[in-house]
């Protein structure tokens, strides 16, 4: 099971209002930093959702595990992010291993 559900769907809604509220101000300035913040927030979101989906399949947590990895690392691939955003959405999805 991914960390505590509730957890991560509370990051998940947090991600999406942030992209709402990116997307928000980028409509009203029309400065493209509103509208990377938007992307960015609505890609972890996204990464998020996945990782809930894909934990409420039958799987073994070893399975679920690589799945969520293999998952999340395509949905950042060629995304601008820093090391720092992927450390933080595999530390809010994958619980420690043990």
């Amino acid at each position: 099971m991914i960390a505590e559900r509730k957890n991560v769907e509370k990051y998940l809604a947090d991600f999406e209002k942030k992209a709402a509220e990116a997307f928000m101000n980028y409509q009203d300035s029309g400065i493209t930093s509103y509208e990377r913040s938007y992307r960015k927030n609505q890609d972890l979101a996204e990464c998020l959702k996945i990782a809930l989906q894909t934990d409420t399949d039958r799987t073994s947590e070893r399975e679920r595990r690589a799945n969520n990895i293999s998952k999340i690392a395509d949905a950042l691939e060629e995304k601008e992010y820093t090391k720092k955003d992927v450390k933080k959405i595999f530390d809010i999805v994958l619980p420690p291993f043990n």
